[in-house]
């Protein structure tokens, strides 16, 4: 193994990081080059055979000692080609020393050539080096900063103190004065950039100049990074619940350092006669700020919007209209699929067929048939809202794994804000494979269709099968995809339009007139054999009366004998229903209002409450039926008889006089 020796009295200077060295033959003189800008190290043999370094070649002694590594500052070694040096250099075995860069210069000034190539490439590593530090500084400085401003967030929440005060950012000229934009019939998606970085937003408005919609229209509207696409605020509004004002949409907290443009994708989807106007921004602007998407668009227009800022830290809300699936999602030109809420599960029926309802754990419960060859089975569920969505999936869970032929076929039946039905269209019967524990279907969304009924028809020709309904998700395709949708398992382009739809289930047929609410969900049920009572508490959400809707309602659905009753209770941990209670009985656990089937309970009802308490409970009324289905579809209610249910409820309304 070859060594390198260094002078001693030299090792300071070439141990020095602070100063380039350059090790060259004598002849090729180093120190003249760039008026030594370098430290020049003459490349000389020592004993043994070695090879030496000083800085004086003409010194006559030297005391040397071993040469333990090469610094970093060492840019190479300049000898002469052909050279005795050069030859040692490439046959020497210097391990575990790494050498410099070797250069074979005949001269000086090659020698400088190299030596200056090597010294910028050096100054570019530094360089970069020193912009990664300088990043990582600045990363660590703004961590240090947001974790500042979230203890400050969390002191004001803890404290009790008040949202901190937003401010607008950016606003458009009044929309009093501007034109308007009338959003087309079906789906539109439009796109707005607004020239101002995301950093510090906390709200945006969007002005609707006029509006007349219902809830099978909606408005969506996403806020999004121009660069990454990641969406930072969604905002899916029912048309129904839209005014000709200001729309201000509150994001969840003060968006952080974000310093890409904020770019605002608008999307509606109208059915019927519904109609969204958009106030437009009366001053032109920039192209590439301007509102685009649709041909119909007056050139260089915008949207008239304002953009809210506030400090870091100051707002934590919870906002109205939020759609949280989408949050810090890739973009929308992609895929993105968005499963049905899991209140509408609530609202399955069992058409015909053997089955049951699941649930592991909080989920809600799903339904499953039951196959047996010869016997199928169908399952439906109504007033499904999917906005901006090409296609849906349907998914299914085997168990055991299907070894035999499983069919199925979906189908689509689309209503008017009236709920009467305007088209059916059928997927064709599809076989999934065998020998597989889950399975999909996919079915593209005929254009304009906005509220949807959707049945599931199943059947098997072999042997017996359990297969669930797993979930519903919706799948935005872009035009250049939408031939996945062809290969996707089960998948097909085209649906089929058939003369009618399949039939609803006869206990719900007199009540399916619309969206009546979203799902229920069971706090308890409770049997007292001894007594013949029996009651299931529930709530009922998004109850809809006439054009508004209740969030939650709560009640009691008693059963004595075969009698049903409604129970309410004034308690603080109720939602209020009444905009009066009725006042009389109480018990132990405090005021309660129980309804009676019978005309004078009823009267009784009306004599205590308002007009609208009765509306109210006319609404009620309405969507009973489908309650009663909804709940003894959880499993909270197993084993109970749902026929002996349904009798009794049809029976309570008819007391009543309200149901025929």
């Amino acid at each position: 193994m070859s060594e390198f020796y260094l002078a001693k009295q030299d090792a300071a200077d070439f141990f020095d990081l602070s100063c380039p060295v350059a090790i060259g033959a004598p002849e090729l003189r180093l120190g003249v080059i760039g008026d030594a800008r370098w430290k020049p190290y003459a490349l000389v043999p020592a004993k043994n055979g070695a090879l030496g370094l000083c800085r004086d070649p003409r010194a006559p002694n030297w005391d040397w000692e071993p040469l333990s590594y090469f610094g970093s500052n060492v840019l190479a070694i300049a000898v002469k080609p052909g050279s005795s040096l050069e030859a040692a250099l490439k046959s020497g075995d210097f391990a575990p020393l790494t050498l410099p860069p070797v250069i074979a210069a005949a001269d000086t000034l090659a020698a400088a050539a190299g030596l200056f190539g090597i010294a910028l490439d050096e100054m570019r590593k530094s360089a970069r080096l020193a912009v990664d530090a300088q990043s990582a500084l600045a990363e660590t400085r703004l961590e240090i900063e947001r974790t500042q401003e979230a203890m400050a967030a969390a002191l004001r929440t803890l404290g009790g103190l008040p949202l901190g005060e937003a401010q607008i950012a950016w606003s458009s000229l009044p929309a009093q004065v501007g034109p308007t934009y009338r959003l087309p019939k079906g789906a539109t998606r439009l796109r707005q950039r607004l020239a101002l970085p995301l950093d510090g937003l906390t709200a945006i408005a969007l002005h609707i100049a006029a509006t007349q919609g219902s809830a099978a229209s909606a408005l969506s509207i996403r806020l999004r990074g121009a660069d990454s696409q990641i969406i930072h605020g969604s905002w899916h509004i029912p048309a129904d619940k839209l005014t000709p004002s200001w729309l201000t949409l509150d994001l969840r907290h003060v968006l952080g350092p974000l310093f890409e443009t904020a770019v605002l994708d608008i999307e509606a989807t109208l059915v019927g006669d519904d109609r969204i106007e958009l106030s437009l921004d009366p001053k032109d602007c920039e192209d590439y700020v301007a509102l685009t998407g649709d041909d119909a668009l007056p050139a260089r227009s915008g949207a008239c919007v304002r953009l809210f800022r506030a400090a870091y830290g100051a707002r934590n809300i919870l906002p109205r209209f939020w759609n949280w699936d989408e949050i810090n999602s890739g973009g929308v030109e992609g895929q993105l699929s968005g499963h049905i809420a899991p209140e509408c599960w609530s609202r399955v029926e069992t058409v015909f067929g053997d089955a049951t309802f699941v649930s592991i754990g909080a989920q809600p419960s799903r339904p499953v048939a039951n196959l047996a060859p010869g016997e199928p089975a169908r399952f439906r569920i109504d007033d499904i809202v999917a906005p901006h969505t090409d296609a849906l999936e349907f998914m299914f869970t085997m168990s055991p794994p299907a070894r035999a032929p499983l069919r199925v076929q979906t189908w689509i039946e689309s209503r008017d804000a009236e709920g009467l039905a305007t088209g059916a269209w059928a997927s064709g019967w599809k076989v999934l494979p065998i020998d597989c524990e889950r399975a999909y279907v996919a079915m593209r969304i005929p254009e304009g269709v906005g509220c949807l009924n959707l049945v599931v028809d199943l059947e098997t020709s072999d042997r017996e099968i359990a297969v669930e309904w797993t979930g519903v998700a919706g799948i935005k395709l872009d035009d250049e995809d939408a031939e996945q949708l062809a290969q996707m398992p089960g998948g097909s382009q085209e649906v089929a339009k058939v003369d009618e739809a399949p039939a609803p289930h006869d206990s719900a047929a007199a009540s399916r007139t619309g969206p009546l609410f979203s799902g229920i969900q069971i706090d308890h049920v409770l049997v007292i054999p001894d007594a013949d009572y029996k009651h299931i508490d529930l709530n009922i959400f998004d109850l809809r009366v006439e054009n508004a809707c209740i969030p939650v309602v709560r009640t009691k659905l008693v059963r004595r004998g075969e009698g049903l009753m409604l129970e309410f209770r004034n308690r603080a941990d109720w939602p209020k229903f009444f905009e009066r209670w009725p006042e009389g009985a109480k018990d132990q656990f405090g005021p309660l209002f129980l309804l009676q089937p019978s005309p004078a309970s009823l009267e009784r009802f009306k004599s205590l409450t308002t007009p609208q308490d009765f509306k109210l409970m006319s609404a009620l009324f309405s969507a009973l039926p489908r309650v009663v289905v909804a709940a003894l579809n959880d499993p909270q209610a197993a084993g109970e008889n749902h026929d002996e249910w349904t009798a009794n409820t049809a029976r309570f309304l008819k007391d009543l006089g309200f149901y025929p």
